[in-house]
């Protein structure tokens, strides 16, 4: 998960001390007494993988560098597992040398803030003031962009709907058909999968059924709902009903059961959420008392027992599009588009909470239009998030708020996109973890910051993670060619990475596409914990120990280490890269070695498993500063053949990721740019995929980089 890490190290203001008398008099600026800091004080796109060091000298007078402590913690001040070590460089007894270093054993956060701190004492046993600085992490990006609905033809397909599954199966609903005959499908993209399976259709009726909406049960048990109007000829049904499915997998799915009770009216907009017990809450738009209202029913057996169609709403204005969640303690929200001060202050965002007796709540009632609202609760607690479409700017942007107990008190954090001249609309949101506990706060929408008046359509879709230090905008598209955009929707997979899926303009009809974060695997392919004296010898054996593509040994030399310090080494898969933008040759394999930002004295040695292939590849490593894939430094390549798996053996002398392709690369792709955090050897593109797809998504970050430092300040407040 990508953070932008705030290394704040705490060092102590020193103080001379009079030896005989222990009176202490300031020394000046302890700044002067740390250097070479790697990553340099206020870094940004720092790798997510990278070792901190400083070195600092003892004096023998102000600073005893025997007391010195270092903890390192994210933003939420929660510690981060690691170690850090300190190293003596040179010296003697009247004055020493040393260099700290500190390796993380799990990944930095994408745009995340890491606090450094550094405590020490005098020789009279005072304890100093300290000293401080920060880093920036890297930001997140998004793999290939892959096509859900392949099995479709020429339907048009739209307003696609996510869950993921608690086995790692990647869930995605939408309806597709002509407008009068649409129906709603589902398809699965297998956990490590490459592609979606065949769609299934989940409803098998003549007439029209379109904006599903899905949850899963603590079974993994689907819930679609939809909007339906099979009663249309009955002028005892009403026109448009609410659905209801359930599949257990995906494949076969239970009789459709209307959950409205039965009127001659339109029930429409539906959405889902179910609670911890597994009851489901359907919220829908109801227009039965001749204006828009707002509808819920509940079911602790999928609609199977009838149930009563409750209004929450009572006003004899327009309410609608109604959204819903439920938090840790099973309050069930619902917030939703309300006209009842539209005369006067233009349409507010309104909500009620089931310990409430419904009552409805001004959420957000700021002049100017409020619509479009969603909604998500944090995994503990009672606190909720939301986003909403605000013409506050006269284009209308993406607003965000998040309250502190419920339903009461938002706090408007505007600060969504970076560019408010423009339109944005359609907001989507999830929330993992919980304040103070790794909360993640994810918002996706549409964007009209890339259309000109040759192609009006051309809208894209952003992301932000609302929780880093920074919430920039990124670019999720890869498939430049000028077309539509827009209905995201946002999950999250089994390892805690964002996904997003929405309708596609890029072919003849509307399709739906995904992508999802690039991340190098929590769980390494090879990791040992190496003493610096010692090295990691492969024996004689090291190619009967690779048998499969994807393996990876490491030889590492006595005493290769940069620090006179022991190391935890890894290697791990870096996964939903783009390689298929950069070059038509086989890919066969990329991968994330770590720490970042490690050069070693002499060359070591990696090797690793391929499939077998007439073609051998060429092994490069990424260069974010020139957006380059680059072979620099990569020497004595050698190619072994078992019957099982090929190996390709080489040597280099630092980290960084490596990339496996089967013949010779595309000519290097330079950029504008991209965020810089240092050259080749000492920083990684670990979660960046390859050069294409760093490059898409950062073409526009440096307009925003620039924004930020010179346009809204606001943006780069760090939280």
């Amino acid at each position: 998960m990508k953070r932008h890490i705030i290394l704040t190290l705490i060092l102590i203001s020193l103080f001379a001390i009079n030896s005989s008398s222990y009176v202490q008099t300031p020394v000046g600026d302890l700044a002067s007494f740390v250097t070479n800091c790697s990553p340099a004080p206020y870094s940004e796109q720092v790798p997510l993988n990278n070792l901190i060091s400083f070195d600092i000298t003892d004096d023998g007078k102000s600073l005893n560098a025997d007391s010195i402590e270092v903890k390192v913690t994210d933003k939420d001040g929660k510690s981060l597992n690691g170690n850090w070590q300190k190293v003596l460089k040179s010296g003697n007894n009247k004055k020493r040398d040393y260099t700290i270093v500190y390796q993380s054993y799990e990944m930095f956060g994408s745009e995340q803030k890491v606090t450094v701190t550094i405590t020490a004492f005098d020789y009279a046993g005072n304890e100093l003031k300290s000293y401080e600085y920060h880093i920036i992490t890297e930001m997140r990006s998004f793999g290939q962009n892959r096509k859900v609905n392949s099995d479709l033809g020429n339907l048009d397909s739209s307003r696609p709907v996510t869950v993921c599954d608690t086995i790692g199966n990647t869930w995605v609903a939408w309806q597709a058909g002509a407008g009068s005959n649409r129906d709603i499908y589902v398809s699965k993209l297998p956990k490590g999968a490459g592609s979606f399976d065949s769609a299934v259709k989940v409803t098998n009726n003549a007439n029209d059924q379109c904006n599903p909406a899905i949850a899963l049960d603590s079974n993994d048990k689907l819930h679609v709902v939809w909007q339906d109007n099979r009663q249309a000829d009955d002028n005892n049904q009403g026109d448009w009903d609410i659905y209801l499915s359930t599949s257990i997998d995906g494949t076969t799915w239970s009789t459709e059961i209307r959950v409205n009770d039965p009127n001659e009216n339109d029930q429409v907009n539906p959405a889902i959420a179910l609670d911890s017990n597994d009851n489901q809450y359907v919220v829908w738009q109801d227009d039965r008392a001749f204006n828009q209202d707002i509808y819920i029913a509940k079911s602790s057996d999928g609609f199977t027992t009838k149930t009563v169609s409750e209004p929450i709403t009572f006003d004899t204005t327009d309410q609608t599009e109604p959204v819903i969640t439920v938090d840790s303690v099973n309050t069930v929200y619902v917030v939703w588009t309300d006209s009842r001060n539209l005369a006067t202050n233009g349409t507010d965002i309104y909500g009620a909470a089931s310990n409430n007796t419904w009552t409805n709540i001004a959420v957000v009632s700021d002049p100017k239009n409020q619509t479009s609202p969603v909604i998500a609760a944090e995994e503990a607690g009672t606190i909720l998030h939301l986003l909403w479409v605000d013409d506050t700017d006269p284009s209308g942007s993406i607003f965000y708020a998040y309250t502190t107990d419920g339903l009461q008190g938002p706090t408007i954090n505007s600060d969504v996109v970076d560019e408010r001249d423009d339109a944005q609309k359609e907001p989507a949101i999830f929330v993992t973890g919980s304040t103070g506990t790794d909360l993640r706060v994810y918002a996706s929408w549409q964007d009209w910051r890339n259309v000109d008046t040759t192609n009006p359509n051309d809208t894209d879709i952003y992301f932000a993670e609302l929780s880093s230090s920074l919430g920039t905008n990124i670019f999720v598209g890869d498939d430049g060619t000028n077309s539509y955009q827009g209905e995201p929707a946002i999950g999250v997979c089994i390892l805690g990475f964002p996904y997003l899926v929405w309708t596609d303009g890029r072919n003849a009809n509307t399709d739906i596409y995904y992508a999802a974060s690039t991340f190098a695997e929590p769980i390494p392919i090879w990791t040992k914990d190496i003493q610096h004296l010692t090295g990691a010898n492969w024996g004689d054996d090291y190619l009967g120990k690779l048998n499969s593509p994807g393996e990876i040994n490491i030889k590492i030399p006595p005493a290769a280490f940069p620090f006179d310090c022991d190391m935890r080494i890894s290697a791990s898969r870096i996964m939903n890269t783009n390689t298929q933008r950069l070059t038509a040759k086989e890919s066969k394999g990329q991968f994330e070695f770590g720490p970042s930002g490690i050069q070693f004295k002499v060359p070591i040695t990696i090797a690793i498993a391929y499939a077998p292939s007439s073609a051998k590849p060429e092994v490069y490593w990424y260069d974010p500063e020139n957006d380059l894939l680059r072979q620099e430094g990569i020497t004595n390549v050698t190619y072994i053949e078992k019957a099982t798996v090929h190996i390709v053996r080489f040597k280099v002398r630092h980290f960084t990721s490596f990339y496996l392709f089967g013949g010779d690369v595309a000519a290097a792709v330079g950029g504008g740019g991209g965020g810089g955090g240092g050259g080749g050897c000492a920083i990684s593109a670990s979660s960046r995929g390859n050069v294409i797809e760093y490059m898409l998504p950062y073409f526009f970050y440096i307009a925003v980089l620039l924004m930020i430092k010179l346009k809204d300040a606001r943006n780069r407040k760090i939280i």
